[in-house]
C-alpha cells in the first residue's frame, strides 16, 4: 500500500504488484520509447505496424504475465502478453479477436 498527499489530503492507494522484470522495463520507458519497443515486437512477429500510436497496460494474471495493448498508425490494434518467465515467449493477439471473446482491449482487466 502506498501513501501520498494531494491537495493537502493524505490518501492510501493499493497498487498491483507485478513481479515481471520485462514489464518493469517497459514501465520505466517514456511513452515514446515504450511505443517504439512495442512496434519492434509487433514487426518482428510479422504484424503490420510501422508505428504504435497508443499503449495501454491492461493488467496482469496469476502468473505475473503483463498484458499490454498497442494501437498502430494503420488502425490495427493488438494485445501483447509479456510473461514474467525469461524463457517464455510473448503472445500477440489482434484486439478484434480479444473483443469477440469478451475481453476488449484498452480497458482494465477484471
Amino acid at each position: 500500500m502506498k501513501s501520498f498527499r494531494a491537495f493537502g489530503i493524505s490518501m492510501l492507494i493499493s497498487l498491483p504488484v507485478i513481479a515481471n522484470p520485462f514489464n518493469d522495463a517497459l514501465l520505466a520507458k517514456s511513452s515514446a520509447d515504450r511505443a517504439s519497443a512495442m512496434a519492434e515486437v509487433l514487426q518482428k512477429s510479422g504484424k503490420a505496424c510501422a508505428k504504435v500510436t497508443r499503449t495501454f497496460l491492461q493488467g496482469s494474471d496469476a502468473d505475473d504475465a503483463a498484458y499490454w495493448n498497442a494501437m498502430c498508425s494503420n488502425g490495427n490494434s493488438y494485445a501483447i502478453q509479456i510473461p514474467a518467465n525469461p524463457g517464455a515467449s510473448s503472445r500477440i493477439m489482434e484486439c478484434s479477436v480479444m473483443e469477440a471473446n469478451g475481453a476488449p482491449c484498452f480497458e482494465p482487466m477484471e
